[in-house]
């Protein structure tokens, strides 16, 4: 059940965020009461994104963010391939 949730969660997120990206590209400025997003916010985002990509720094971080847990599953996956011992041993 909790993975349903969470893949909704995700779609909604998606939808959501795609819909302000799109509204962003198509409108000059916009703006719900006190929140204005001006037009060069999606440049903005890519510009930013570029810079941790080329940044080594916070490259080496996010690459150790992404290895270390995907190491342990690995790990994990390998360790159910051995057959389980049948003697206790002390």
């Amino acid at each position: 059940m909790k993975n349903k949730i969470a893949i909704w969660g995700a779609g909604i997120s998606a939808t959501v965020a795609s819909f302000a990206l799109t509204a962003a590209a198509h409108a000059s400025t916009i703006s719900a009461g006190q929140f204005t997003l001006p037009t060069s916010t999606p440049t903005d985002m890519l510009a930013s994104v570029s810079a941790v990509v080329t940044d080594p720094g916070l490259l080496s971080v996010a690459v150790i963010a992404v290895a270390l847990p995907l190491a342990f599953w690995v790990i994990h996956q390998l360790i159910g391939l051995l057959p389980k011992s049948r003697a206790r041993r002390n």
